[in-house]
């Protein structure tokens, strides 16, 4: 028997869509509408479904399979969106491309509506904490919600809790089950039951038939992961408490969790009393029917006062105020960044590994439900720790991610972290692997070099000496023979002050250089013997492999050259062209380009690398050469090393973001799309994060091996 909630849904798709009735179509959508839908329209040829979800592609949800976009641009008619309305453009964004008719639920062709895409314009930024405040005093009796209200999920996507859920079930008892596909069918199919979290277990046990032992041990692990991910919006929290003894206070939720759950979570967040508590399950009526409210009213009695604050535009707005009660609407975090200068992103958050990592940069910027408002909407990054968590955290955690499973698959033993990009990087490895099991992990090193020294070190003809001498240096001539040979001359030579621009002066310059020749071919065979020496400690093999930023691999060519060693190279980005000689005879493998993008012109980050380099630097100038103790040699300390402390305090942030993944995802490494989180960093790039004057002032590109100039980033 259909509930006659869903009736007027089933007539509504059957009259928007009665003239495809023969046409093969497919259903984006896994969730309750889906759930509903099917059994009602045997007579449509619905031939599979689609979800945000890539992991999900080849399973089967109510009789039928969620299909790939490349199964269903081949096997389909049409698509029918079949979601909340809420979702329809972010859905058209990720298959609008595939060539074949898509429709909203409305039955109207799906079609991006052209509003004002400003999103300084919302009203919501005109709202305030302090006019909330002022609102309260007014009213007698104040309700709250509580889920995305009091309180707010570490995922963006709350559903992917079930995901986290099943992987914890693998991890503590060490079985198999698909919980998120049983969990989000028995919630789909049974929306308007308001069951009890028990119920729904009791339902999702007629699939597993699994002992109530077992099933009470699921549960137990459902409550765990449920308390571990939910975070305090603490401006409401504190809002709330500062209620709790001059008002009467209800905390209202449409939930399945049980009233002790409940409290303990609003304990846990930080409320200091939780007395009326009104849950959905418990009475069987909700919020979102309205059934809640009538009884609500009736329990405050009428001509009393009461104000109700929540999230939701239709649970918590709509439905309270027909029934004569007042609201006050706040945002969600989702919401917010829906809302926002980066809600570009929103469409393209599919997986689990993309909903933990917005879902944490939420619980970083939208906490506090009014953060945006005197930037209207625009998201602003006013520390070094946030620009560290929110900016280069996911980038740092997705290339460990990365860089972990690439090296587990190519058999590397050990990883050297190339100087000094690799200082910070090295560094991150090391507690990244510690937070999970550092013993199954390569071992992480620190491998001092440069382009000079590299260059230096690679020495072995006169051929060579024609590269180190016309490698790119603009300056005065002493001082291009102290930085690139660590000689100085005498002022009397009349060269001296002259200035030089090199490759093209390369003629003279070799010429100027001739009285010199024995001194510099002296430092020369030193150097290289001092770090010849220095490299032999490491014993390099070829199971092991060099991490860089981007983007020739220069190092990695001569540091091949110097071992004689066919080397594997790990990067950001780089040249994979057939130009790029060290592409003849080493391996260069890539984090954030996509395949065909061979110079990755598309890649965000590498638009960005001089600020990338410029964060990820070492306290001390460019390595010039390694003594014969294996002490470092370096040029003198320019503004980023005068800035060193700022690059940490980014660091430390990164590292929370770090351990705050790490801990949500738990022993399992969850993968981040990679190309998602460059397209992440392309709204840095296009201006829709701003960062404050201050931390942009710290951010400084130098490059000791072609000159002495130092600028800044942000000019």
């Amino acid at each position: 028997m259909i509930n006659e909630n869903y009736q007027g849904e089933i007539n509504s798709f059957k009259k928007n869509f009665n003239i495809y009735v023969n046409k093969k179509i497919v259903l984006y959508g896994i969730g309750r509408y889906t759930a509903v839908l099917i059994p009602a329209i045997p007579e449509y040829n619905i031939i599979g479904l689609m979800d945000r979800d890539k992991e999900n592609i080849g399973k089967h949800m109510y009789g039928l399979p969620i299909l790939s976009k490349e199964q269903v641009k081949k096997e389909a008619d049409l698509i029918i969106i079949n979601t909340s309305e809420n979702y329809w453009e972010n859905i058209f964004h990720r298959i609008g491309d595939l060539g074949i008719p898509v429709f909203y639920l409305n039955g109207k062709k799906a079609y991006i509506y052209n509003k004002n895409v400003n999103y300084k314009n919302s009203s919501y930024w005109t709202k305030s904490c302090e006019e909330l405040i002022d609102k309260i005093k007014k009213y007698d009796i104040i309700s709250f919600d509580i889920f995305d209200t009091l309180v707010m999920w570490k995922v963006y996507i709350p559903q992917d809790i079930y995901k986290l859920i099943e992987i914890k079930i693998m991890e503590s008892l060490g079985i198999k089950i698909d919980f998120y596909k049983v969990r989000l069918e028995t919630e789909s199919c049974n929306r308007y039951c308001n069951l009890t979290l028990d119920e729904i277990y009791s339902l999702m046990n007629r699939k597993w038939r699994i002992s109530l032992v077992l099933l009470d041990e699921i549960k137990e692990i459902e409550f765990t992961v449920t308390k571990e991910n939910i975070v305090p919006r603490k401006n409401m929290i504190d809002l709330c408490n500062s209620l709790l003894e001059l008002k009467k206070v209800y905390f209202i939720s449409d939930m399945y969790l049980s009233r002790t759950i409940l409290k303990e979570i609003l304990m846990q967040c930080g409320i200091k009393k939780v007395e009326n508590l009104w849950i959905s399950a418990e009475l069987k009526d909700d919020k979102r029917g309205g059934g809640l409210w009538k009884r609500y009213l009736q329990e405050i009695g009428e001509g009393k006062k009461a104000l109700h604050i929540g999230d939701n535009i239709v649970s918590d707005v709509r439905n309270p105020s027909q029934f004569g009660i007042d609201t006050y609407y706040i945002m969600s975090a989702s919401d917010m960044l829906k809302n926002s200068s980066l809600s570009n992103i929103v469409p393209d958050i599919l997986g689990l590994g993309e909903s933990m990592y917005i879902g944490l940069i939420c619980v970083e910027l939208f906490n506090d439900p009014f953060e945006l408002r005197k930037s209207k909407g625009l998201i602003q990054i006013d520390n070094y720790d946030k620009l560290g968590y929110c900016i280069f955290g996911g980038v740092i955690c997705s290339f460990l991610l990365w860089l972990t499973e690439s090296a587990k698959e190519k058999n590397i033993k050990r990883l050297f972290f190339l100087a000094r990009d690799g200082f910070f990087l090295e560094k991150d490895y090391l507690y990244f692997i510690q937070l999970l099991n550092k013993d199954i992990f390569p071992r992480g090193e620190y491998l001092a070099i440069s382009r000079r020294l590299a260059l230096i070190s690679s020495y072995s003809k006169s051929e060579d000496m024609d590269t180190i001498i016309n490698f790119p240096y603009i300056g005065v001539f002493s001082e291009y023979v102290l930085d690139r040979f660590d000689l100085k001359i005498p002022s009397e030579d009349i060269h001296f002050s002259q200035a030089i621009n090199l490759p093209m002066d390369g003629y003279k310059v070799k010429k100027w250089l001739e009285p010199y020749e024995s001194k510099i071919e002296k430092i020369i065979k030193d150097e290289k013997k001092n770090y010849l020496k220095y490299l032999k400690k490491f014993n390099l093999q070829e199971t092991d492999a060099v991490i860089d930023l981007w983007y020739y691999g220069n190092n990695q060519f001569y540091l091949s050259k110097i071992t004689g060693m066919h080397m594997k190279g790990f990067y950001f980005a780089a040249n994979l062209s057939k130009e790029n000689k060290c592409c003849s005879n080493n391996d260069l493998y890539v984090c954030f380009q996509k395949e065909n993008d061979l110079l990755a012109e598309k890649c965000n980050l590498y638009k960005e690398s001089l600020w990338i380099e410029s964060y990820l630097t070492a306290p001390y100038g460019m390595i010039k050469a390694v003594d014969e103790y294996g002490n470092y040699i370096c040029a003198a300390n320019g503004k980023n090393q005068i800035n060193f402390k700022e690059k940490e305090l980014i660091n430390e942030g990164v590292c929370r973001f770090i351990r705050d993944y790490v801990q949500l995802s738990g022993r399992k490494k969850i993968k981040i799309d990679r190309m998602f989180v460059d397209k992440v960093f392309e709204e840095v790039h296009c201006k829709n994060i701003e960062i404050d004057e201050t931390l942009k002032s710290t951010f400084f590109y130098d490059n000791s091996i072609t000159g002495r100039r130092e600028n800044p980033i942000f000019d």
